[in-house]
């Protein structure tokens, strides 16, 4: 009889060893943020163009309606930024009245190559968030 008592615990130990497993593997799922959904510098794009071409990334900068791009964070009045995104706004309705110059925002969208030589990238904006 303690010999089927004990196949029995060892069974019931087992489904609770499974059972807490599936639990951390589904808080572990639920509280890590995906590839997609960082947020990244303009610096960090453009450093490695290659990685993100094609994909949808979400660029945290301040907006420069001069050049239609978003740069990196200044406190510089006249900035000269070598970080530079331009941005597609056209598949936004009325882009670049939802956006102001100086201001931060998170754009996403995917990162495409402008030139045949793939050196220059845009970024078409699918969304934009005021930060």
């Amino acid at each position: 009889m303690s010999a089927k008592r004990s196949k029995l615990d060892f069974r019931t130990m087992l489904y609770i060893l499974i059972g807490v497993i599936i639990a951390v593997a589904i808080i572990y799922m639920v509280l890590t943020p995906g590839e997609s959904k960082r947020v990244y510098t303009p610096k960090e794009i453009l450093t490695n163009k290659n990685l993100f071409v094609d994909k949808e990334v979400t660029v945290e900068g301040i907006y420069r309606s001069t050049y239609n791009a978003v740069g990196m964070p200044t406190t510089d009045p006249n900035p000269v930024d070598p970080y530079l995104i331009t941005l597609d706004g056209s598949n936004i309705e009325n882009f670049t009245t939802q956006v102001s110059d100086g201001t931060r925002y998170q754009f996403t969208g995917t990162l495409k190559w402008t030139s045949p030589l793939h050196t220059d990238v845009i970024l078409v904006v699918d969304r934009v968030k005021l930060v």
